[in-house]
């Protein structure tokens, strides 16, 4: 779903890649949230799987990853672009009511994290669906070079919490869809926009997440 949609926002090809090897496990860093115990992975050493994979793709414009694992430093983050290494980290965990009721994780270390049996709990709606389009729309705007928006209401503007985030739209103003457009002209293939808003609507419907 999430890669459909990507390919429909940016009019780019998306592909999903395969999972971490056990190899790049064993470079995860974690720890037990210091505030609710909650187990969390460090945004660092992903950044730097993504950018060795990045390098072995020359063809590809940026490599996201997604995960349901709460994410650090600070408290907690909900995920790390950066533009100059073209990769980001992205989680959804806090966007799920699961994430609030699970137990505490034991240990501290990546190597032997009990990953979460059923993450998105009863959680699996279109709101949660919903707020991950708006997270990962967000992050690959900024890998494009798009800044936070001041102008209008847009999937742009910054948030600080969760109240702020949903009551933003998924959709770009018109000053950033604009600048949507100079960013991906490089891919000699200039956006539609007309052609993009139908396949955004037809997969809206499908999902019934039409605004």
């Amino acid at each position: 779903v999430l890669r459909s949609f990507v390919q429909a926002y940016f009019q780019m090809p998306c592909r999903i890649m395969e999972p971490l090897t056990h190899t790049e496990r064993k470079k995860l860093v974690g720890r037990n949230n210091p505030f609710d115990s909650q187990f969390q992975l460090l945004t660092g050493p992903i950044d730097s799987i993504l950018s060795q994979r990045l390098q072995q793709h020359p063809g590809a414009f940026a490599v996201a990853g997604v995960t349901l694992v709460d994410l650090y430093p600070d408290e907690y983050w909900i995920g790390q672009a950066m533009p100059d290494k073209g990769v980001g980290i992205f989680s959804f965990a806090r966007y799920s009511e699961a994430f609030y009721n699970r137990l505490p994780a034991s240990g501290n270390s990546a190597n032997h994290l009990a990953w979460p049996k059923d993450p998105l709990g009863n959680s699996g709606d279109q709101l949660l669906l919903l707020r991950a389009m708006k997270t990962l729309a967000h992050e690959l705007l900024h890998l494009l070079g798009l800044a936070h928006c001041v102008y209008y209401q847009c999937v742009m503007n910054g948030s600080n919490g969760l109240e702020e985030s949903d009551a933003s739209p998924l959709h770009l103003c018109p000053v950033c869809l604009r600048k949507l457009h100079h960013s991906v002209a490089w891919t000699g293939q200039p956006l539609d926009i007309t052609r993009r808003y139908h396949n955004l609507s037809l997969g809206m419907k499908q999902l019934g997440l039409l605004q």
